[in-house]
């Protein structure tokens, strides 16, 4: 009986302290480039914003347009390249080319 105790002890403290790591497989990487083409061109208005709250609305108009318009061509670059090799697994375990953030709005 005390054996049954302890294995059933043992086992409820293993399975409650499993984490599971769920890697992203291709069709996360279908997804996310999807995900980043139809949502480029929201970077634009958002750098607008972003550096009309720093530095007001000449910085907005000028750095803040320019630093949207780089963003935006990198993200549907990135989710053109995402859709086109999503079941290839590079980078490795098809992790993201973009990393702050992965996806609009998440994040920074």
């Amino acid at each position: 009986m005390k054996k049954i105790v302890v294995c059933l002890t043992a086992i409820c403290i293993m399975a409650s302290s499993s984490v599971l790591y769920a890697r992203d497989n291709p069709a996360t990487k279908l997804g996310r480039g999807a995900a980043n083409i139809v949502t480029c061109g929201f970077e634009i208005p958002k750098g607008f914003m972003d550096q009309y709250e720093k530095s007001g609305i000449f910085a907005g108009l000028s750095a803040g347009v320019c630093v949207g318009i780089f963003k935006a061509i990198r993200r549907a670059l990135v989710g053109v390249y995402e859709v086109g090799t999503f079941f290839v697994p590079i980078p490795e375990y098809y992790e993201s080319l973009l990393k702050d953030p992965e996806y609009f709005l998440t994040g920074a």
